[in-house]
């Protein structure tokens, strides 16, 4: 069985990538003219965004996925984004609880926390072999695993971009 990665306390600039991340333009799923494929509110990929502080953090993420998976990777892999997700995001599915889940078509896949005190219960669940891992959402937490891991946020809160669940995504 593969392994997944949990680092908590990860960024020691945690906060100021909460900051920037609010700062920064979010666009609905609708707002594409293309199938995404998720729910909530995100970023254009990094990338685009031009900040040092993001190339850092991604290059921190790469690193660390690169250590504990043992991968080959080059130094641009993978994509990233800022993503918020709100109760009433939920309401975008047919049946948010059984619907919700799903694999990400890349090699790993993972989130780092952004959002301070959040409510229990609204991390991510992982299953493995039929059994649920619920994975705790806590501040400024790494959590990468396998993308062809059946996942999804276990629940979702808030009902503004400063009070929902705010995550940095990645995709490699």
């Amino acid at each position: 069985m593969e392994k997944i990665l949990i680092q908590d306390n990860f960024f020691d600039n945690a906060e100021d990538l909460r900051d920037l991340a609010l700062s920064t333009r979010f666009f609905s799923a609708e707002e594409k003219n293309y199938d995404v494929g998720w729910r909530g509110y995100r970023t254009n990929e990094m990338r685009d965004l031009d900040k040092d502080v993001l190339e850092v953090s991604c290059q921190k993420i790469r690193d660390e996925l690169i250590k504990f998976f043992n991968l080959k990777i080059n130094h641009d892999d993978g994509n990233f984004y800022f993503h918020v997700a709100l109760s009433h995001t939920k309401n975008t599915l047919e049946d948010f609880d059984t619907s919700k889940f799903h694999t990400d078509d890349s090699r790993f896949a993972g989130i780092v926390y952004l959002s301070p005190n959040p409510p229990p219960k609204t991390g991510t669940t992982i299953i493995i072999d039929n059994q649920n891992k619920d994975i705790e959402n806590k501040f400024n937490r790494l959590v990468a695993y396998p993308s062809t891991y059946v996942h999804a946020p276990t629940d979702l809160f808030g009902d503004t971009m400063e009070s929902g669940r705010l995550t940095l995504s990645f995709f490699i």
